[in-house]
């Protein structure tokens, strides 16, 4: 039977809780056994202020800029003291990933090298040690419980590694609950997908929301999808419009459940609520705040601003107060669920993928995806963007369905053209540009989010 996102996190710290003697001594009145509100969020603050003193006593990185800021980890007495310590940039992982490195090297068992998908700039380094990797497999289990049980199948159409992939780590969470894994990676054919499907009687699929969209769009006619005995489609990377989830629901009558995550998060981190589209996180493992994304300032509860994030407990590589670019609300009222995890709205847009425009127009690729998915020819599209002297140009690069006539084609550009214009970049004085091309066109491989590029990087 499938468990909350709450009872998953609770399991996760009742676990690690017995095992700390360190917090044990510390607070001998706690029940053994038990887990609440209360006990969590006691055990939540102990974890942070051993996080913080740990960074302190073995990063350089963490060290200088806690001395910079006058901060000690003693400092640090309460949740709402977090605030008090500086913030993590991007760019600090990316220029100084080795004074971020709590172990000796030889002591790490899986280090990521990564440009993150969506974004732009030099390669970061990450590094986790065994119980690092341990802590992320957990959460993965807890995450599969979630949405899956016992004797499923499950298909991951994400990439492999030769230091423990993604599908790795997600193959070895399965199994720990019963459920079984295959691996269809990224670069097999639509057709070879759902061929796996057949043969292996997958019921539930785990992979990038574009690349499902795209698998679907070009598989619904040659095959009754519905009858396929998919139950839940398991989606991550990259944003999830009202409309594409319409669509990949209807088409294979099933289920769909968002999944957000970062890889300097430990790849798993938040899962959609089964009442709500809002996202509960792994708050055992990290603490998340949002943060005006102009002055650093913390932001109101339910306002929008940059998520930022504080890994608790890592070994190798502890992240304080991490910057994600990524915009989005959190706020702890009552969940629809009843749980008492606090909740993150659905990521939209990222600052790397954000163009301002000469009319004062934001614009990034999330906001057009209901118009542009409305329409069944169309199965993906990249938008590009150059400013002139004397105008200002936006294009939409359209890859539409196979088959479609050179009439229908102009029908398309046509019928495109009319939601689009009334967007106010595009109202307010931007040329809009709609090219379609050949089928197949923008199939990507392993980049999965989009970014506003230069019209000059675009493909005729």
């Amino acid at each position: 039977m499938a468990i909350t996102m709450e009872e998953g996190v609770f399991e996760l710290c009742k676990n690690a809780m017995e095992k700390d003697k360190g917090f044990l001594r510390a607070n001998p009145g706690v029940p053994a056994g038990e887990m609440n509100e209360e006990i969590f969020s006691r055990y939540r603050l102990y974890r942070l202020q051993e996080t913080v003193r740990y960074a302190y006593e073995k990063s350089r990185f963490y060290r200088r800029k806690m001395e910079e800021g006058g901060i000690r980890p003693e400092d640090i007495k309460s949740l709402e003291d977090l605030k008090r310590l500086p913030l993590t940039e991007p760019s600090d992982l990316a220029a100084k990933s080795y004074q971020f490195l709590c172990i000796s090297q030889g002591a790490v068992e899986k280090p990521v090298t990564y440009v993150s998908s969506g974004t732009v700039g030099p390669s970061k380094h990450l590094f986790f040690s065994p119980a690092d990797v341990e802590a992320v497999i957990e959460f993965i289990r807890v995450g599969m419980k979630v949405i899956s049980e016992p004797g499923e199948v499950l298909q991951i159409l994400m990439p492999s590694g030769s230091v423990r992939g993604q599908a790795e780590l997600v193959t070895e969470a399965a199994a720990r609950m019963g459920v079984r894994a295959i691996t269809t990676g990224i670069f097999c054919s639509s057709e070879e997908q759902i061929e796996a499907t057949r043969n292996h009687k997958c019921t539930v699929w785990f992979g990038s929301t574009h690349m499902i969209y795209r698998i679907t769009k070009e598989m619904e006619r040659k095959y009754d999808l519905r009858s396929l005995g998919v139950r839940t489609m398991f989606l991550t990377i990259g944003y999830l419009s009202d409309t594409m989830r319409s669509y990949i629901e209807n088409a294979w009558n099933c289920r769909v459940i968002n999944h957000y995550g970062l890889t300097e998060a430990g790849f798993g981190m938040a899962i959609e609520c089964a009442e709500e589209p809002v996202y509960h996180y792994n708050e055992f493992g990290i603490i998340a705040e949002v943060i005006n994304k102009e002055t650093g300032e913390p932001a109101a509860d339910g306002e929008e601003g940059e998520l930022v994030f504080t890994t608790l407990g890592r070994e190798a590589m502890p992240l304080i107060r991490y910057r994600s670019h990524d915009i989005a609300r959190m706020w702890r009222a009552p969940a629809a669920c009843g749980c008492c995890l606090g909740s993150i709205s659905p990521v939209k847009r990222r600052r790397e993928a954000c163009v301002t425009l000469a009319n004062g127009s934001e614009i990034y690729p999330s906001l057009f995806d209901d118009t542009v998915y409305a329409f069944p020819q169309i199965v993906d599209y990249d938008v590009f963007h150059k400013k002139e002297e004397d105008k200002e140009r936006v294009r939409f690069a359209v890859e539409p369905v196979e088959g479609l006539t050179a009439e229908e084609t102009l029908r398309l550009k046509e019928e495109l053209s009319k939601p689009l214009s009334v967007q106010p970049a595009f109202a307010q004085g931007a040329d809009l540009e709609i090219v379609v091309l050949e089928a197949g066109a923008l199939r990507q491989g392993a980049v999965f989010k989009k970014l506003i590029r230069p019209i000059s990087e675009a493909k005729e």
